[in-house]
C-alpha cells in the first residue's frame, strides 16, 4: 500500500481525485495543514463498517452513560458568543 503526503489545499481543491485514488489504487493519504494537524484517509472495508441498526450491548449503554456530564464544566454562554464572534469575522472577509 502507497503513502502519500499531501498539504490540506490539495486535499480540498482536489478532493474528488484524492478519494477515488484512495478508492481505486488503495492507497493512504495522510493530509497535513500548516499547524502539524494530520489526517489519514485510507481505504476501508465493509468489515470497519458500523451498523448502527445492530442491538446494543450492555458495554455500550455503560460508554453512552459514561458520557453524560462530559460538557458541564464548559462556560455556554462564552461557547455560544465565541461561535458567533467567529461567524461575524469570517463573514466579514
Amino acid at each position: 500500500m502507497t503513502i502519500v503526503r499531501i498539504p490540506f489545499d490539495e486535499f480540498r481543491d482536489h478532493l474528488t481525485e484524492v478519494l477515488r485514488r484512495v478508492s481505486r489504487e488503495h492507497e493512504t493519504v495522510i493530509v497535513e495543514t500548516g499547524e502539524n494537524d494530520r489526517v489519514v484517509v485510507r481505504p476501508g472495508g465493509d468489515d470497519e463498517l458500523i451498523d448502527i441498526s445492530s442491538p446494543k450491548t450492555e458495554a455500550d449503554f455503560e460508554r453512552f452513560l459514561s458520557s453524560a456530564g462530559g460538557w458541564a464544566d464548559v462556560d455556554t454562554d462564552r461557547l455560544l458568543a465565541d461561535i458567533y464572534g467567529s461567524r461575524d469575522t469570517n463573514n466579514q472577509s
